[in-house]
């Protein structure tokens, strides 16, 4: 039952559109932000958002993603005695990814056998209800930090990257986008940071894409400050008219990178 690293938000979404066409509320409603927020735009004085700089190499999709999840892993500034770390997001066994990895599982175990044994079942319990959580490898012991057990393992909440893993565990976020500020964005506050996220809210009849912006504090306190809609249409439908019967349909595009 091991978590397959391509699995990302990207390649679920495709497959949920395509089964579950605009059946919004049992496809999508648990990759988004929950609904009903009161909308308050930004005052006009306030810092623009910053974006997440992966400082990523050229690649091929295939490539860049593998690249993405290191670079999370290192944002994290994790134990350096650390063998190997992959924090995974876990809702279903359709909508499962990897957020960051980087090493080798159990590079320097005595009983290298016995030590990805313990991995692989690892694997397996992480992958039996919705949640965050990370499988860590320091010589022949293994860990399984999952949820609020995460957010103590990691420390204090003092860089955006941080305050992002936060939001995810505690709002049911996705990972940050790299290097798009317009997607996911972060600046500094008063007590912590804000994060600011792009995600489409409906994609049929009307189509709505928000971006929703909370505060992290350094203990992990996650607050959604504002929402707002960044683009409503009320005829736009990402779906065919199949879809909209309740038919399977191809989306034009995954429902968080309609662009």
């Amino acid at each position: 039952m091991t978590m397959e690293p391509q699995m990302t938000e990207r390649t679920f979404l495709r497959a949920c559109l395509g089964a579950c066409a605009v059946i919004w509320t049992g496809c999508g409603a648990h990759s988004s932000p929950r609904a009903n927020i009161r909308v308050e735009p930004p005052a006009a004085h306030e810092a623009p958002f910053e974006p997440f700089q992966c400082k990523l190499p050229d690649a091929i999709p295939e490539e860049r993603e593998a690249l993405e999840q290191r670079a999370r892993a290192e944002a994290l500034r994790l134990p350096a005695d650390l063998d190997y770390v992959r924090i995974g997001r876990y809702r279903s066994a359709t909508n499962h990814y990897v957020i960051a990895a980087s090493g080798e599982p159990c590079r320097n175990a005595q009983d290298k056998a016995a030590c990805e044994a313990n991995v692989e079942g690892l694997e397996a319990a992480s992958q039996t209800v919705p949640q965050v959580f990370a499988i860590t490898t320091r010589g022949d012991s293994v860990e399984l930090h999952k949820g609020e057990a995460l957010l103590s393992f990691i420390g204090a909440i003092d860089s955006p990257e941080r305050a992002w893993l936060a939001l995810m565990v505690r709002e049911d976020a996705d990972v940050y986008d790299c290097d798009d500020a317009d997607w996911s964005g972060h600046r500094r506050a008063t007590g912590g940071l804000e994060l600011a996220m792009q995600w489409t809210k409906s994609i049929c009849r009307p189509f709505e894409r928000v971006r929703t912006v909370y505060h992290v504090t350094s203990d992990g306190t996650v607050t959604r400050r504002s929402e707002v809609v960044v683009e409503h249409n009320a005829e736009r439908c990402v779906v065919s008219e199949a879809g909209v019967r309740g038919e399977p349909a191809e989306p034009e595009a995954p429902r968080r990178y309609l662009r």
